[in-house]
């Protein structure tokens, strides 16, 4: 026997019992996580039977709880035990993993426990522990204070069963909405997935289309020009005036087809080649130089200044080179085109900190505000261009805005109608790469 007068209280325990009853809740909460774990390594746990199997394990194991917890009451002072609202704790468990039924049941079987060690110990059908130096020796012999007890010990548990179950409902009800919204998410992502791959299987077999077609009419209309032009050249002998302006017309026109089906052929290519194929260190400087001095000719037949600052040396491009001379060539010729005589385009580029800033900048005929947004448009032209310059495709900025984007850079316009518009283009610089007169200015320093 335990005795705790030391502390004030004339408690006299059973010591074997109380040591027996905490094995034996140690024993047999091992035993429940054993069959736990194996349900939980049975397979399937959306199986229906499983979920019931763990139902029944978790209302068998607070039931055998609760036979303890009022085991070990009986043994520590019975209904004058201040602990006897420990049963608290098991109804906020079952609240948590059972039903709000099944959880009421359980206090309902607390509240029953309870009485029945109250009604055995009162009848002397077991013996009586009591807290003497605590409460009054013959307390649970009292009536009202045993009633008192039950009530306001039964309360708090169905109270607590209510609320307790009440918040794992809401909180239930929300998983359950972020459940479905998952699924929805789901669904809805594989169907934009499937969307996306219609969508670029029927753009690769749009881009095979025009290129097979342009590749197939690019022949015979080169043929059709070249042979109006011998006609034209009178080798096959004396035209007549009225003839000569019709088939002068038709080359006119067999020339407009021509420069279509290779811009068509170029925005295929800029869209569709793979990007990494033809990927490598391209020198911007280098291939500015080179479409400025191949279009000079045009900018002097157009009595246009054509100026190139770049603040040198400027860092290496990782990208398809030849798709970054045709960026430039579009920007810089379509500038010279729609810049009056005595105008001037100007080329210029620096290292910024978002990457490569170069710009095209000409005082031609500028663009209205309404039609800066659809200049990338295919086939589409502003008006002020079409009254400018009656021949074009609306082709070229398309494919500038197609090699800008396989490049993952950007682009921006700024344009004033009668003032001039400025093409921007930033591209990403390739990591640690310097052009070689700065990697030999790095050296030697």
């Amino acid at each position: 026997m335990v005795t705790a007068a030391r502390y004030g209280f004339g408690v006299s325990l059973p010591t074997l019992p109380l040591y027996l009853t905490a094995l034996g809740i140690g024993a047999y909460n091992v035993i429940f996580w054993l069959l736990a774990s194996a349900l939980r390594t049975a397979g399937d746990a959306g199986r229906p039977e499983l979920h019931r199997l763990a139902a029944v394990l978790a209302n068998l194991q607070i039931g055998v709880d609760l036979l303890a917890v009022a085991w070990l009451i009986h043994l520590s002072g019975g209904v004058g035990n201040p602990f006897v609202f420990y049963f608290i704790f098991h109804m906020i468990i079952a609240s948590i993993l059972l039903s709000r039924g099944e959880s009421f049941m359980h206090a309902t079987f607390a509240v029953a426990l309870l009485a029945l060690v109250a009604i055995a110990e009162a009848r002397g059908w077991i013996t009586h522990y009591g807290l003497a130096g605590f409460l009054g020796a013959e307390v649970y012999r009292s009536t009202p204070y045993v009633l008192a007890t039950l009530f306001v010990v039964a309360s708090t548990l169905y109270l607590s069963v209510f609320m307790a179950t009440s918040i794992v409902a809401q909180l239930r009800h929300g998983e359950g909405e972020i459940v479905s919204l998952g699924r929805d998410l789901r669904r809805q992502t594989d169907q934009l997935q499937k969307a996306y791959q219609r969508l670029s299987d029927l753009e690769r077999a749009k881009g095979l289309y025009m290129r097979k077609v342009g590749h197939e009419l690019r022949s015979p209309v080169a043929a059709m020009q070249s042979a109006m032009r011998v006609i034209l050249e009178g080798m096959t002998g004396e035209v007549s005036p009225k003839s000569q302006e019709i088939i002068r017309r038709a080359e006119a026109r067999c020339d407009t087809l021509l420069r279509l089906i290779n811009d068509l052929l170029r925005l295929s290519r800029a869209r569709e080649i793979p990007f990494a194929e033809t990927s490598r260190l391209v020198d911007i400087s280098e291939t500015i130089d080179k479409v400025a001095a191949l279009l000079s000719p045009r900018a002097e037949r157009s009595e246009v200044t054509l100026a190139v600052e770049l603040e040198r040396p400027l860092p290496m491009v990782m990208g398809d080179a030849e798709g970054l001379e045709q960026l430039f060539t579009n920007l810089i010729a379509n500038a010279i085109k729609y810049t009056p005589p005595r105008g001037r385009v100007t080329i210029s580029g620096r290292a910024a900190q978002e990457g490569l800033r170069l710009a095209v900048t000409d005082t031609g005929v500028g663009i209205a505000p309404e039609d800066t947004e659809r200049v990338f448009e295919e086939f589409y032209r502003a008006p002020g261009a079409r009254a400018f310059v009656k021949e074009g495709t609306g082709l070229g900025l398309s494919i500038v805005k197609a090699v800008v984007d396989a490049h993952r850079g950007t682009i921006k316009v700024h344009s004033q109608v009668g003032q001039g518009t400025q093409f921007e283009v930033t591209l990403p610089v390739a990591a640690a790469s310097k052009p070689e007169g700065q990697a030999k200015q790095g050296a030697g320093s």
